[in-house]
């Protein structure tokens, strides 16, 4: 394939990384889509390119170095920089922050920490809200515990060291006491 033109079909997310595989690309339009993330460093590599159009989009970072002779077009993405020289970009910066980056986002597990705080926040105020009942009706009950009175939080840490998915662990282990709690608080308020 020497001509591939995708420009005007609001393709999203990053630029697929299959188009490496069309080596004898000459011709390349992803103008006017939705691609953003940065620059496939791949696409100065394809051997035959003479255009690359990555016009309007939402692309950042630096623009890979292509040959002299390839006509590259990147108007309207706003957060570029470098490249060749006759693009006339701003020179990358490199932020200490991105180098230091190594391991995974946290962004994706941002929801079941939040869930997981939510639950034991509504566990404490359950368990308040309990305590605070038993002292009027002056009724006595206890919480999971074993036979000595301790809580059960050896068990809780066993479980979690032993789980291969600590989240799935966690939530389980709090909707186990939580729910063990509640049965025997109900026998006891019968």
């Amino acid at each position: 394939m020497r001509d591939l033109q995708l420009h005007g079909n609001v393709f999203e997310d990053e630029i697929p990384t299959s188009l490496q595989t069309l080596r004898g690309l000459e011709f390349l339009y992803l103008s006017c889509n939705k691609f953003s993330g940065r620059i496939p460093m791949f696409l100065g590599d394809l051997p035959f390119l003479i255009y690359l159009n990555l016009s309007f989009n939402d692309l950042e970072g630096e623009v890979p170095l292509v040959e002299a002779s390839v006509t590259i077009l990147v108007e309207g993405n706003n957060n570029i920089c470098g490249g060749v020289p006759k693009l006339h970009l701003a020179t990358c910066v490199t932020s200490s922050s991105d180098k230091k980056r190594k391991g995974p986002s946290i962004k994706p597990l941002t929801p079941i920490i939040i869930g997981i705080s939510f639950l034991g926040l509504l566990a404490f105020f359950f368990i308040i809200h309990l305590r605070r009942k038993r002292m009027r009706n002056n009724v006595s009950y206890n919480f999971p515990m074993t036979n000595s009175g301790e809580f059960h939080l050896h068990t809780f840490i066993k479980l979690l060291k032993a789980s291969r998915n600590p989240i799935k662990s966690v939530l389980g282990a709090m909707v186990l006491c939580i729910k063990e709690s509640l049965v025997k608080m109900e026998q006891q308020l019968q």
